[in-house]
């Protein structure tokens, strides 16, 4: 099935239409940023999300600077995601995530 290209919103090469991560820069959000906990649409000029009230600024765990909620912090690009523990998911998930928004699987803080 064909596919357009849309360019990566993170580092602007054209990337599949349906892709779910850039293959060069690999972001999980090529098309844009969404919600960590409800995967709406979100700008980083928001504070929270609409969709779930969510904070989308937080401080990173590495450097505690402010940081919008993406792949990698704005700052020292320290990774952000995780990945879910149940063995049949496997799925990329927030770090501040409590339960995978994938499975279901709660997460051991």
């Amino acid at each position: 099935m064909a596919t357009y290209k849309k360019r990566c919103a993170q580092c602007g090469s054209p990337v599949d239409g349906d892709a779910r991560t850039c293959p060069s820069c690999a972001t999980m959000a090529p098309h844009g940023w969404a919600c960590p906990t409800c995967h709406r649409a979100v700008d980083k000029s928001q504070r929270v999300c609409a969709g779930c009230s969510r904070p989308l600024w937080v401080h990173c765990p590495t450097c505690s600077q402010w940081t919008f909620v993406q792949d990698k912090c704005e700052h020292c690009g320290t990774g952000m995601m995780l990945r879910c523990p149940n063995k049949d998911c496997q799925e990329f998930q927030f770090f501040e995530n409590a339960f995978c928004t994938s499975c279901g699987q709660q997460f051991d803080k």
